[in-house]
């Protein structure tokens, strides 16, 4: 689906790596909401995780 959207090939690196990165971020914020027994919000978990791939990481956000 990422190489359709971008009109490149299935093999091409830049859709391989787009789903690796997502796909890690989904298990991230999931394995964090899971070391919270769930009290925290996957949901919230996952935009964020998406949003830091969206914004290219840069530098973390302030503590």
């Amino acid at each position: 689906m990422i190489a359709e959207r971008t009109g490149l090939q299935a093999h091409d690196l830049y859709p391989a790596l787009t789903a690796a990165a997502v796909m890690s971020a989904t298990r991230t914020a999931t394995t964090r909401w899971l070391a919270s027994d769930g009290a925290t919000d996957l949901v919230a978990g996952l935009d964020e995780a998406l949003d830091l791939l969206e914004a290219g990481l840069g530098h973390p956000p302030p503590p």
